[in-house]
């Protein structure tokens, strides 16, 4: 099968920030002061420290009466859509081929082909980079950032999917196959984005500061394309519910106590998720702030995960080590040989760790008094991560911090039960 879907309501979200911003509304961020006496006092009249601000204030603009030459006020940030272009609405294009195999009355298999792909999403571009590290160097003086919203955006998916499907068997088919519903299915997959903005393309203008490299850069296309920030190489997701025997020949309490109880789980399993490693300092000058690491190590040592033995990243403090620091240039290494590139990183190069999770139930129902067959018990345990395995959060990524390389959070909760009971009647 395949479609065609388009997000017709997004050019309204793009609009939002330009249409709260200069020259249409004018609008300022008072922060407190550090010195005394206070600057903003007194507070019935904040904006006197802003006298230009203040002056100006309440004049408004639409888009058909904003004059060519309008003044903005102070330092700004402005935002806008590209010009002399016209919008094209997102669209999704989504297509795929499942082929499917019933190998026994009560058990279907299943392989599928699943591709997507997106094109006119939003790429946020910044106009008005620094050239030579200071605001004065900035192509438009007397702003600060200039960020465009452009209609170039891309993102693509594929897929292979592979699935099993196992219901409660006809008639007497043994304690397992007779009593069990099996779901699982197994993805191998790739998603890439070229340009796309960091929140996924789909919020106002401005909320995403855009590539790390200069608009102008030719090598921006190649800079900025790669895994998409949640590709996740393989998933597994299996769950089940197993009717346990009812224990009809024993006595009453063995059969209330032990027989007709439901075993239900859930088991995931997700491979570890793109990550760019970034340099934390603007080594490039740009203020764009999104300079990469600069990779020194073999080439064995590039993208994926580390080895064990040379993963390191750990100071004091609960921490496991995950990246090999070594394999990336300090940024005391860059400045002593005078480097101010962008850095050689892939956008999503590298790997962070995997997430493992079984969550299990048992559930029972049983009628405590047979003459009222309306009133109903039902035992409920509930037991999340009930292993209490530990899936760890991504590693710092930033070369200038100081705990580079090393992960300090989990993914997950802690193992938690839950003990119920319900009535029906």
């Amino acid at each position: 099968g395949a479609g065609v879907f388009y997000s017709g309501h997004l050019p309204g979200l793009f609009l939002n920030d330009a249409s709260i911003s200069q020259p249409f509304s004018l609008r300022t961020d008072l922060a407190e002061p550090t010195t005394t006496p206070n600057s903003l006092i007194p507070f019935n009249n904040p904006l006197q420290s802003n006298p230009a601000f203040a002056a100006a204030f309440p004049e408004r603009y639409v888009l058909s009466t904003v004059p060519k030459n309008v003044t903005f006020i102070g330092s700004d940030t402005a935002y806008g859509l590209e010009p002399n272009r016209a919008w094209v609405t997102p669209v999704t294009y989504d297509w795929n081929l499942t082929v499917e195999h019933q190998l026994r009355p009560d058990t279907l298999i299943s392989a599928s082909y699943v591709g997507l792909r997106a094109v006119h999403l939003r790429e946020d571009v910044n106009l008005n980079p620094r050239t030579a590290g200071t605001d004065a160097s900035r192509p438009y003086k007397g702003y600060l950032n200039i960020y465009q919203n452009e209609n170039n955006g891309m993102s693509d998916y594929n897929s292979l999917q592979m699935g099993i499907q196992k219901r409660p068997g006809q008639g007497s088919q043994g304690l397992l196959m007779g009593h069990l519903t099996l779901l699982a299915n197994y993805t191998f997959s790739k998603a890439m984005d070229i340009a796309l903005a960091t929140n996924g393309g789909i919020t106002d203008v401005g909320s995403s500061v855009g590539s790390g490299m200069p608009f102008g850069n030719p090598n921006q296309g190649h800079f900025e394309t790669g895994p998409s920030d949640f590709d996740r190489t393989h998933k597994f997701v299996a769950s089940y519910v197993w009717e346990l025997p009812r224990l009809n020949g024993q006595n009453a309490f063995v059969r209330n106590v032990l027989g007709g109880w439901n075993w239900t789980g859930i088991f995931t399993h997700l491979s570890g998720d793109a990550m760019t490693i970034l340099l934390g300092v603007d080594r490039s000058g740009t203020a764009l702030n999104g300079d990469r690491a600069l990779f020194i190590g073999t080439p064995s040592q590039y993208g994926g995960i580390a080895p064990d033995g040379s993963r390191a990243g750990c100071g004091s403090g609960a921490c496991v080590p995950w990246l090999n620091t070594s394999a990336f240039m300090t940024v005391a290494q860059e400045t002593a040989i005078g480097y101010t590139g962008f850095g050689s990183v892939g956008k999503g190069a590298f790997r962070g760790p995997s997430l493992t999770n079984f969550d299990m139930g048992l559930i029972k129902n049983f009628t405590p008094m047979s003459s009222h067959e309306n009133l109903r018990l039902q035992l409920r345990g509930e037991f999340f991560d009930v292993f209490n395995h530990a899936s760890f959060s991504d590693p710092d990524v930033t070369v200038n911090d100081g705990n580079f390389g090393g992960i300090r959070a989990l993914a997950g909760g802690p193992r938690i039960i839950q003990l119920a009971v319900k009535v029906f009647f």
